[in-house]
């Protein structure tokens, strides 16, 4: 995706890693917020005071994925619960100020950041599948049964198209299989936004160093 809006000339998302910032943007950036995803709210930050960032693909960062197992969760805890926060109280108001303005670089960062995390897409498109075969079986209505099918097979061969293209050499084919366990397996994730949402800012603890 950073990629993909490089090449269309629109900013990215900051994802955390590898950062970089002119003095004079960061220096008046509000930094100390607390916020359990502030790679993300920072990149809202900038680019509402006209500092839109960019993605740069010829820089190269290495690090280190935590291995334990409870560390991982907790950390994916917070990224997905942040995630979704920042969709619920950020998007809508960009995405006004972006059609008021007329300001599509503005509108397009918005709706790149409406994109719910990937398992929780695919969760939601697994129940408008559902909802629609449910809604054809009760009243003959077959329109929205092959606009959910159209959707979810776009959305597979999207998932297809980029594994064949970028994730072969990390992902096997096997793994790729697995995915509906791993997506059922970050329920739990998603039911703890309502019922016990993460709220704190945590560092994540790392097994080891790169040398």
């Amino acid at each position: 995706r950073p990629l993909g809006l490089k090449v269309l000339g629109l900013p990215c998302q900051l994802m955390g890693t590898g950062m970089a910032f002119p003095w004079h943007v960061i220096s008046k950036a509000e930094l100390g917020n607390g916020n359990i995803v502030e790679d993300m709210k920072l990149g809202v930050d900038l680019i509402r005071a006209g500092f839109p960032p960019v993605f740069l693909p010829e820089v190269l960062v290495e690090s280190v994925f935590p291995e334990s197992s409870d560390v991982a969760k907790g950390q994916r805890t917070r990224w997905e619960h942040g995630h979704i926060d920042t969709i619920v109280n950020y998007v809508p108001t960009l995405l006004a100020k972006a059609i008021k303005e007329f300001d599509l670089k503005l509108l397009l960062f918005a709706l790149d950041l409406a994109v719910f995390p990937l398992a929780l897409l695919s969760s939601f498109l697994f129940l408008t599948g559902v909802c629609a075969a449910l809604l054809w079986l009760s009243d003959s209505n077959s329109v929205l049964v092959h606009f959910a099918v159209f959707i979810i097979l776009t959305y597979g061969f999207a998932i297809l198209l980029s594994w064949f293209r970028f994730g072969r050499k990390i992902i096997s084919a096997v793994q790729l299989l697995s995915i509906p366990v791993y997506i059922f397996g970050k329920l739990s994730i998603y039911l703890k936004f309502v019922t016990n949402r993460e709220k704190k800012w945590v560092k994540t603890g790392r097994d080891k160093e790169i040398k």
